[in-house]
This record gives C-alpha cells, sequence and structure tokens, in this order.
C-alpha cells in the first residue's frame, strides 16, 4: 500500500514543483518533461483523468497537463 501512495501523489508534487518555480519572479513560465515506468504510466493517466475531469486517451505515450504557469510533459519510456 505504501507503493501505491508513492505512485499516487505524482501530480500533487507536479503542483509543488509550479508553485516554487511561480514564485521566482525571473522565470515566466516553464516546461518540464517527466519520464514514467511503463508500469506506473496507466496510473498516472487514472490520476490526471481524476484531476481533470475528463477522459484520457490510454494509449498515447505522451501527454501534458499544464499546472498554473508551468507545462509537465509526461512520456512513457
Amino acid at each position: 500500500m505504501e507503493e501505491n501512495q508513492k505512485h499516487s501523489k505524482i501530480l500533487e508534487d507536479c503542483a509543488e514543483v509550479s508553485k516554487l518555480l511561480s514564485n521566482n519572479k525571473l522565470i515566466i513560465n516553464s516546461e518540464v518533461t517527466v519520464h514514467i515506468h511503463p508500469q506506473n504510466y496507466p496510473h498516472l493517466l487514472n490520476e490526471m483523468e481524476e484531476y481533470v475531469k475528463i477522459r484520457v486517451d490510454k494509449t498515447q505515450s505522451k501527454i501534458s497537463l499544464k499546472i498554473t504557469d508551468t507545462e509537465f510533459i509526461f512520456i512513457k519510456t
């Protein structure tokens, strides 16, 4: 169960990173690329569906999400 809790906070961690970057007045906006292990990728997609309340195409291997002024690009590798 502890392992699931670690994986279930991917977007929560991204939100923290976004907040840190947005607090830096020298940065206008940013882009972060995150490589996700194929085993964990379906969980990320489920988490994104819950976050945006829209169905996500589960066949794609690359997806992005903008949080505040930071765009996160998730790639299944």
